[in-house]
């Protein structure tokens, strides 16, 4: 018995660490990937230089990280794609993509799709939470609020809650430490 165990911990010893692989190099990689895997969807990466500078290596554990993959950048927010990056135990690199939801008022529904426009706020590797900020305009003063919960089982970001601020609740002030955070925005969503 202690054999089969010492056996297993070399094994998991010996396997490459994500958390140790430079993280340029798993973006590389990424990059790399998405010309077969159509990870940024039809238009692709637009500029690959501004993809490795902005792109970033979000670490679940040492055999798992998630690469917010900078599709787009515009004057104040991105188009990313969220890509699962784990080493299996044969140590195999597998790259899946994550599928993210959003709430449609307009249908009532949840789509999924494959980027999404905006900027994270936070990211919790703790309870696989993420938040993320849709801009309508620069001052980011209104705009969609999201809330997502990572499964790993399904590759989805689950949405949890989704605020949104229109220009119908701008009221001039000259206060503007007044204007709402966008977790306090009226919520739309909430699972």
């Amino acid at each position: 018995m202690n054999i089969i165990l010492l056996s297993i911990l070399f094994l998991l010893i010996s396997l490459p660490s994500l958390a140790q692989t430079n993280e340029q190099t798993l973006i590389n990689q990424v990059i790399q990937a998405e010309k077969n895997k159509d990870f940024c969807g039809d238009e692709g990466i637009e500029d690959v230089e501004k993809a490795r500078e902005l792109s970033q290596v979000l670490v679940m554990s040492a055999k798992d990280v998630i690469v917010e993959l900078s599709c787009n950048f515009f004057a104040y927010q991105g188009i990313n794609a969220y890509i699962y990056y784990q080493i299996d135990s044969q140590g195999s690199v597998q790259m899946s993509q994550f599928k993210i939801q959003k709430y449609d008022p307009k249908t009532n529904r949840i789509k999924e799709e494959k980027t999404i426009v905006g900027v994270p706020l936070n990211f919790n590797n703790q309870n696989n939470a993420l938040t993320y900020l849709t801009k309508y305009r620069g001052l980011g003063d209104i705009g969609m609020f999201y809330r997502y919960q990572i499964d790993f089982k399904t590759n989805k970001f689950i949405l949890t809650e989704q605020r949104e601020r229109d220009e119908s609740y701008i009221k001039p002030t000259k206060n503007p430490e007044l204007i709402p955070l966008p977790h306090q925005w009226p919520l739309i969503y909430s699972r």
